[in-house]
């Protein structure tokens, strides 16, 4: 006989291992004619809510600039500045 799960069995850790591994159950089967063994899996799946080729432009556009072109340039500036000084 199967031991009853009981509130304090239930941790993270046991929830995070049913939703990856799946949990024994067994499921009426449609045409009524039994039961059928099996396990039960849940996934989730994000669905973004913006369109694909909107996500995918905004995408090309940061991987043309980078957050650090402003401090390069500023450095360029800074080093072409002291080298006009020295000569």
């Amino acid at each position: 006989m199967k031991k009853a799960v009981t509130t304090k069995d239930i941790t993270s850790e046991t929830i995070a291992e049913k939703f990856v591994s799946g949990t024994s159950c067994n499921l009426m089967q449609p045409d009524g004619r039994g039961w059928q063994k099996g396990k039960l899996k849940i996934c989730f799946e994000f669905i973004p809510e913006e369109p694909e080729s909107v996500a995918m432009q905004s995408k090309s556009v940061e991987t043309n600039s980078s957050p650090l072109d402003e401090i390069r340039q500023l450095a360029n500036e800074l080093a072409s500045a002291t080298a006009t000084e020295q000569n």
